[in-house]
């Protein structure tokens, strides 16, 4: 009696395998690349919340070799550093109605780069201390409170030099690049640098589609990390693979923020919207414009994932995928993105005004 049980579940163990395995295959579809335009190497984030300075900065190098540059690896930590100076005279101005912290739209890199420039990652100089300790709060309370500090002077409460204060600050805990420095033979200043570049940093903006605002207008996201008020394109759901084409196929990168949800992925790299058909994983069920709204709504308010588009593949059916790089780790890590994907869970997309087709250019007045 005891042996036929056993061999009843080893027939049960065996034919759950055979299932799996089957499963597995179907999922297993092969992708073929029909478009890449090339990129720099993915990196480890330096602090917790410096996800945006790793996306921004992905876009940048990307556009820095489609510029005809070789590869180089840019500070993000740089772009920290300077996202706290750009807060601290917005703070000012604004007069304490903006948070200072770490949180920034990844379109802040374009921005610090034409104002404070950039540099390689061999011209910034780190603390001692560790960057990822838990330390963020520690630094925040000091800044703020020196700039509140700053807002009584006309009291006699503080002088001039609160810069210094500031300054030595952002040094001790996150560390500062260099003023000038050598690059493959030649002496450059951040602000050269970023010259160097041939880009013209006014060229970047975001897009998204929101049916509660006016189609091919300015319209506000309500965002924690959008502090500086950064206003977004708005155009319709369609619009956004339909860019990302035309973006991939003229050799530029697009910067991808929205849901990565670990349950629409088939197997380990492709994200679908699933039509629920267990016998075909990658079949999907249509996205409408409603739909989209519905999810949009529901996940503007929560942190989303960065993502840099830098190819398109086709499966063997001919449908479309995106191939993007997990900007925020390192290890190149690609996802493949269905185009309904796409559709249903873009919040917004970052990039160069150029790569946008031309017809939508025109539309948006651009």
């Amino acid at each position: 009696m005891k042996r036929i049980n056993l061999l009843t579940w080893c027939l049960v163990a065996l034919f759950g395998l055979a299932t799996f395995d089957a499963t597995a295959q179907k999922a297993d579809l092969k992708l073929k690349t029909v478009k890449s335009v090339k990129t720099a190497d993915t990196k480890a984030l330096k602090r917790q919340s410096s996800c945006w300075s790793n996306a921004g900065t992905a876009l940048l190098e990307a556009e820095w070799l489609r510029n005809g540059k070789p590869e180089a690896d840019l500070s993000v930590m740089d772009f920290v550093h300077n996202a706290y100076l750009l807060k601290a005279q917005a703070y000012l101005d604004w007069e304490g109605k903006i948070k200072v912290n770490e949180m920034s739209p990844a379109i802040d890199v374009m921005k610090l780069a034409k104002v404070y420039g950039f540099v390689p990652e061999t011209a910034y100089m780190y603390p001692q201390q560790d960057l990822m300790s838990p330390n963020t709060a520690e630094m925040d309370a000091i800044l703020r409170g020196t700039l509140r500090l700053v807002q009584e002077k006309e009291k006699g409460v503080f002088t001039e030099k609160w810069q210094n204060t500031y300054n030595t600050t952002l040094m001790r805990y996150i560390g500062e690049s260099q003023i000038s420095f050598d690059y493959n033979g030649t002496t450059y200043t951040p602000v050269s640098f970023a010259q160097s570049s041939g880009l013209n940093f006014d060229d970047y903006l975001m897009m998204t589609s929101d049916l509660r605002s006016d189609k091919n207008t300015k319209c506000d996201l309500q965002m924690a990390q959008n502090w500086g008020d950064y206003k977004f394109y708005n155009v319709a759901f369609n619009d956004l693979s339909q860019t990302i084409n035309n973006a991939v196929e003229n050799n530029y990168t697009v910067l991808w923020y929205g849901k990565l949800d670990k349950d629409a992925m088939v197997g380990d790299d492709m994200a679908v919207v699933s039509a629920g058909d267990k016998e075909k994983p990658t079949a999907e069920m249509e996205v409408s414009a409603d739909l989209r709204q519905e999810t949009f709504e529901e996940n503007i308010s929560k942190e989303q994932d960065y993502l840099l588009i830098f190819g398109i593949a086709k499966d063997e059916e001919g449908k479309t995928y995106f191939q993007a790089k997990k900007v925020c780790e390192a290890g190149d890590q690609v996802v493949n993105l269905s185009e309904a994907y796409v559709s249903l869970n873009t919040i917004h997309l970052t990039l160069n005004k150029n790569a946008m087709p031309a017809a939508l250019r025109k539309g948006l007045g651009l």
